[in-house]
């Protein structure tokens, strides 16, 4: 499964387009579904976006940004060496780290 990082939307100010960054976290969850308590991975703009689309599929017990963990500088280096393991081709793994290391440059999480 692919889980964007980020989307883009289009605004339009007295006709001037210009592209905002809608910035993606990534949430460690503990979810008691009513048999079973078991914990994922998800991302979200934001906790209240997260409870908005998975809710209603058990009760959130815990809920932690885990961003930081995940997206630090040696990053885009790590997946390169998954993506290449798993053999996906150069190309599709240039675009893929470069939109990573774009994501981590523009944010907070610069890494540890």
């Amino acid at each position: 499964m692919v889980v964007p990082i980020g989307m883009v939307r289009n605004t339009g100010i007295n006709g001037i387009k210009e592209r905002k960054v809608t910035v993606m976290k990534l949430y460690e969850c503990i979810v008691d579904d009513g048999r079973n308590v078991f914990k994922a991975l998800t991302a979200a703009k934001n906790k209240k976006e997260l409870l908005n689309v998975y809710g209603g599929n058990g009760t959130f017990e815990k809920i932690t940004d885990i961003t930081k963990e995940y997206f630090t500088s040696e990053s885009p280096e790590l997946l390169n060496e998954h993506l290449e393991k798993m053999g996906w081709g150069e190309g599709e793994r240039k675009i893929i780290c470069a939109l990573l290391e774009e994501h981590i440059t523009r944010n907070t999480y610069k890494g540890k």
